[in-house]
């Protein structure tokens, strides 16, 4: 599958993710394997999540380092969005613990050292990377590691463009400040690498819950993390330091990336790529019972303090339909609250559209892309779907079993108007709309362009280009008359032992000639002629108000 036969060719998918395809392809100027990150389509009509994507090229562009995937190249071609990265030839850290069911101390500091430096530098371009997760940690088969994936990255200065309640990316690995809303900071970078460095040497996340919600109140809700380990494996200064990344107060966390490497590197480890390179591709795997336990303990209110909470809401809830009953007409629409009990029964929603991977919110705060199935408590969800480009879904369902919801979702049809455009050009001219060519004047008809605005420009080549702002209005005709401006360069010829000169078949004279010879700017024709010798033909190109220097020799 070729996108651009000039550039880069499409081999084999890698991954589908909830806002691009990954593939792997050629560069063909180099011959060189690449990763090649293409926007859904649908998405490609969302002006949020076309912006989200340029962003992402832009901070890596900005970004080069050895312990951070490299960007070569953004591109667009017609609705759809590419980026282009290196090919990284290994493995995910993801993909190792699975492997390896748990990594060494050894392994797992040399891995977090290297992440520290590309995640220092990251830091100190004022950029968050925000979804630091085993996945996005690439090791390479020469043994280096690398941070990927900044689909969700932001400088400094745009880090609560996400409204809260909204989750993009891998709500197990943010921080409690990121899930409520609240503002994060470099500080929320740290958290979510230290869920990595506990996964590592564990092999298991120990917010992970059965499903979203679980995994979600596990982070919003705790209050520390119990470690269960051997002193003689793991030095209790690192395990001290990991909880401090985990501290639920970002202020207590260390501040940066940097502060946490100055500490790291206190530890002495002799190990190299090589050996990490060797651990990472030998087929050993570790001992499951030398895995340290982790226990996530939920923080509880007191049942008094429960009791009250629900009276209160118990009478708020009978006074909003007791409002509801008495005030609101028969048309209007009641959304009746159901409070939820802390044991309520769960089942299991799958939420299926036409055209699939449509984005739907779930009440308005989860989000997720179809087909997907979603575990969630008894009650009435509100059902809505967000694409730009097609028409606005909004249902209701009311969950008591495992239930199956379809929606057909119809693209959006959008009234455009149009006017016309008439262009007359002397001596003629190719016609651009919006950089897009059109035609060559003269025209065999108006050209149908939508209301608005559009740069016109017209190229000849012996002529100066014309280029110009125009509106178009609604059934009306704009008409362009114009001459396009002469511009002139100059040749200068010399021909040994001597010739008849002419130009585009216009006789100019016979060798020596004095003085320059004054051309239109753009291509011609030379012919020189000596009855001696076979004659010699040329093509140059002038440009305005440069002189051309030629010798020629029979």
């Amino acid at each position: 599958m070729k996108f651009d036969e000039n550039k880069y060719i499409l081999k084999e998918t890698i991954a589908t993710g909830g806002m691009a395809t990954i593939y792997k392809g050629v560069q063909i100027s180099l011959n060189r394997e690449v990763v090649i990150k293409k926007l859904h389509p649908h998405l490609s009509q969302d002006a949020n999540f076309v912006k989200r994507f340029k962003r992402e090229a832009s901070i890596l562009g900005r970004l080069k380092h050895e312990n951070i995937v490299s960007i070569i190249d953004f591109y667009e071609k017609d609705d759809d969005k590419f980026i282009v990265l290196e090919y990284i030839k290994g493995k995910s850290l993801k993909s190792l613990i699975k492997e390896k069911k748990n990594i060494p101390f050894e392994y797992t500091l040399f891995i977090l050292k290297e992440v520290l430096k590309g995640l220092s530098y990251i830091h100190s371009q004022q950029i968050l990377h925000r979804d630091l997760k085993p996945d996005n940690i690439m090791l390479s088969d020469d043994g280096t590691v690398k941070i990927t994936d900044f689909g969700l990255a932001f400088g400094k200065e745009l880090i609560n463009v996400t409204n809260p309640g909204t989750y993009l990316g891998t709500p197990a690995y943010f921080p409690p400040e990121q899930l409520a809303g609240r503002e994060i900071t470099l500080a929320s970078d740290i958290f979510s690498l230290g869920v990595t460095v506990i996964e590592m040497i564990t092999g298991t996340n120990p917010f992970e819950g059965k499903d979203q919600f679980e995994t979600i109140n596990n982070i919003l809700y705790f209050k520390k993390i119990d470690f269960d380990y051997d002193p003689d494996k793991i030095p209790p200064l690192f395990i001290e330091i990991v909880n401090s990344m985990l501290n639920r107060d970002p202020s207590k966390r260390p501040s940066s990336a940097d502060e946490l490497l100055e500490k790291v590197e206190k530890f002495k480890m002799d190990i190299s790529k090589d050996e990490l390179q060797e651990f990472i591709f030998s087929e050993n795997i570790t001992e499951e019972s030398s895995k340290p336990v982790i226990k996530v303990t939920v923080k509880k209110r007191s049942r008094y303090r429960d009791t009250i909470i629900f009276i209160v809401l118990l009478i708020l809830f009978f006074s909003i339909i007791f409002y509801q009953f008495y005030y609101f007409s028969k048309n209007q629409k009641i959304e009746t609250v159901y409070l939820k009990e802390d044991q309520a029964e769960k089942f299991e929603l799958y939420i299926v559209t036409e055209p699939k991977e449509i984005q739907v919110s779930i009440n308005d705060s989860i989000v997720i892309l179809t087909p997907q199935k979603i575990s969630l408590e008894k009650g009435v969800y509100k059902i809505s779907s967000l694409n730009t480009g097609f028409e606005k879904i909004d249902t209701t369902i009311d969950l008591k079993k495992n239930d199956t919801i379809f929606l057909k979702i119809e693209k959006k049809v959008e009234k455009i108007d149009y006017g016309f455009l008439n262009v007359n050009v002397i001596p003629w001219a190719d016609l651009y709309i919006d950089e897009k060519f059109i035609d060559r004047t003269p025209l065999s008809k108006n050209v149908q362009l939508e209301v608005g605005k559009h740069i016109i420009t017209l190229k000849h080549p012996n002529r100066k280009e014309y280029s110009k702002e125009i509106f178009i209005e609604k059934d009306k005709v704009l008409k362009i008359d114009m001459e396009l401006e002469k511009a002139y360069g100059y040749l200068k010829i010399v021909v040994r032992p001597w010739g008849k000169v002419t130009v585009d078949d216009n006789y100019v004279g016979i060798t020596p000639i004095g003085d320059s010879i004054k051309l239109l700017i753009g291509p011609h024709k030379i012919k020189i002629e000596n009855p001696s010798f076979n004659p010699i033909e040329d093509e140059i190109y002038i440009k305005e108000e440069e002189l051309l220097k030629k010798i020629y020799s029979f």
